[in-house]
C-alpha cells in the first residue's frame, strides 16, 4: 500500500509538469517612427498596400497577404515588398502581436499606420481582396502561367485545383497556365519544400510579378477594363475611382520595367520566438527600415543638369570591352559576394543598395582578378563612380570595405 501511494504521489507532482507549457519568450520593444514625422512620398513614388484576407468570402478576418505595390514614375520602377504574416508588431494600442491580426481587429486603415510607422514610409491607400476576387481576377486575364517545383507539384496533387473537378490535375513538376482557383491554392502553400511563410510571400509574389507581366501589352481601353472588373468584384478599398484610374496610368508608364522584389524580414533581420501560445517572428525594425530605404533609393542616377543633351557615342573596342568585363564579374559573382559579405560587418549584400552592390562588384572584380587594373586604381574609380551614382554615404560606405579588402590583401 505505501509503495501504491508513494507511485500516485510522484504521478501527482509529475502531471502538472508534463502538462505545464513551454516558457514564452518575451519580445523585445520595437522602435518605431512617430506617423507625423513620416515624411508624404516625393514627387512621383506612390505606395499602395494590397492585403488579401484568409477566405472566400468578404468577412474580414486575417490579412495573411501583405505587399507593398511601390511604382516610382520618376526613376522608371515597380517594386513589390511583401511582409510575412506572422511578424510582431507594436498594435495600435500599444501592445505587441502578430501584423495579421491588425486589420480584423482595427481595420486596413490602422494596418497602413502600423506599416508606417515600423518601415518609415507613408502609406495612405489600401485596396483588401479575398482569394474568390483574386480568383475572378485571374480568370479575367485568362489565366497565370507558373512554374512549380517537385515538392509543390506533390503538395498541389492532393487537391482538386478547379470548380467542378473531384480528382487533382497536377502530374509533375513543370510550367503550367494556373486558372485562378488553382493560383490560390498555389500561394497558399506554406509546408512544401520547407521556407515556411517566407516562401509563401515568394509565391504570392511571383502570382502578382507573372499577372504584371500580361499586362505589359495592355492598351488604355484593356486597362480601363481591367480597373472595372476590380471594382466590381466588391473589394474593399479607400481608394476612389479616381484613385485607380490614376495608379492605372502610373502602372502604363512603367509598363517595360523589370519588376523587383523585396522580402520584410531580410533573413538577417528575424528571429523565431514562442509568444503568446503562437511561434512568431521577432523582426529588428530598424534594420528592415534601412532594408527598405536601400530598396526605394537604389534606383536613384545623379547626373550632371550639363549632361542631359550630351550625345554619348561608344565605340565598338569600347563596348566589346564592356560586355567582356560584365561578364567576367558575372562568372566570379559567389566569390566577389563571399568576399563582401566577410569583410562588410552587419551589411550583407542581400540588404546593398542595388548601385553600391554593382560598383563594389566591379571593384571587387579588379582588385582580385584583373591583373591589369591597379588596387588603388580600382577603389578610386570606384568611389568616384560612389559619388556620381549613389547616396550621399555610398562614397565612404563603398572607400571603407574596398580599403578593408586592400589591407587584408597586404597583410597576407
Amino acid at each position: 500500500m505505501k509503495r501504491l501511494m508513494s507511485l500516485l504521489l510522484m504521478l501527482c507532482l509529475l502531471i502538472p509538469c508534463l502538462a505545464a507549457p513551454a516558457l514564452a519568450d518575451t519580445p523585445k520593444p520595437i522602435p518605431t517612427i512617430d506617423y507625423d514625422s513620416i515624411p508624404e512620398p516625393r514627387e512621383g513614388l506612390h505606395h499602395y498596400l494590397l492585403l488579401c484576407s484568409d477566405q472566400w468570402t468578404n468577412k474580414l478576418v486575417n490579412t495573411d497577404g501583405i505587399v507593398i505595390v511601390t511604382l516610382d514614375t520618376v526613376t522608371h520602377r515597380i517594386m513589390l515588398t511583401s511582409i510575412i504574416r506572422d511578424a510582431l508588431v507594436e498594435r495600435p494600442d500599444g501592445v505587441i502581436g502578430r501584423i495579421n491580426y491588425i486589420a480584423r481587429n482595427s481595420g486596413p486603415e490602422a494596418l497602413c499606420k502600423v506599416i508606417s510607422q515600423h518601415l518609415g514610409i507613408k502609406i495612405e491607400k489600401y485596396i483588401l481582396l479575398n482569394f474568390q476576387m483574386i480568383a475572378n481576377i485571374i480568370d479575367y486575364l485568362g489565366g497565370v502561367d507558373i512554374t512549380v517545383n517537385a515538392s509543390e507539384a506533390a503538395y498541389l496533387r492532393r487537391y482538386p485545383l478547379d470548380p467542378g473537378q473531384t480528382e487533382p490535375t497536377m502530374a509533375q513538376a513543370g510550367t503550367y497556365c494556373f486558372t485562378g482557383r488553382a493560383a490560390v491554392i498555389y500561394m497558399r502553400i506554406r509546408k512544401a519544400g520547407g521556407g515556411g511563410d517566407f516562401m509563401r510571400t515568394q509565391r504570392a509574389r511571383t502570382v502578382m510579378s507573372t499577372l504584371a507581366d500580361q499586362c505589359r501589352t495592355f492598351t488604355y481601353d484593356q486597362a480601363r477594363d481591367l480597373v472595372d472588373v476590380i471594382m466590381k468584384n466588391n473589394l474593399q478599398t479607400n481608394m476612389t475611382l479616381d484613385d485607380m484610374i490614376a495608379a492605372m496610368e502610373q502602372a502604363l508608364k512603367l509598363r517595360t520595367c523589370v519588376i523587383e522584389e523585396l522580402r520584410i524580414p531580410q533573413d538577417d533581420a528575424v528571429h523565431p520566438i514562442s509568444y503568446a501560445g503562437m511561434a512568431v517572428q521577432e523582426v529588428d525594425w530598424v534594420m528592415s527600415r534601412e532594408d527598405m530605404s536601400n530598396f526605394l533609393s537604389s534606383g536613384w542616377l545623379v547626373i550632371d543638369d550639363n549632361d542631359e543633351d550630351e550625345e554619348v557615342t561608344v565605340s565598338e573596342k569600347d563596348q566589346t570591352y564592356m560586355e567582356e568585363k560584365y561578364h567576367h564579374v558575372t562568372e566570379h559573382i559567389p566569390e566577389i559576394d563571399e568576399m563582401l559579405n566577410r569583410t562588410s560587418e552587419g551589411w550583407k549584400t542581400t540588404r546593398m543598395g542595388k548601385v553600391d552592390l554593382a560598383i563594389l562588384r566591379l571593384a571587387v572584380y579588379e582588385m582580385k582578378f584583373d591583373e591589369d587594373v591597379p588596387v588603388g586604381v580600382a577603389i578610386n574609380e570606384a568611389v568616384e563612380l560612389a559619388k556620381r551614382f549613389g547616396r550621399d554615404q555610398s562614397p565612404s560606405f563603398i572607400n571603407g570595405i574596398l580599403g578593408k579588402l586592400a589591407r587584408e590583401e597586404d597583410e597576407k
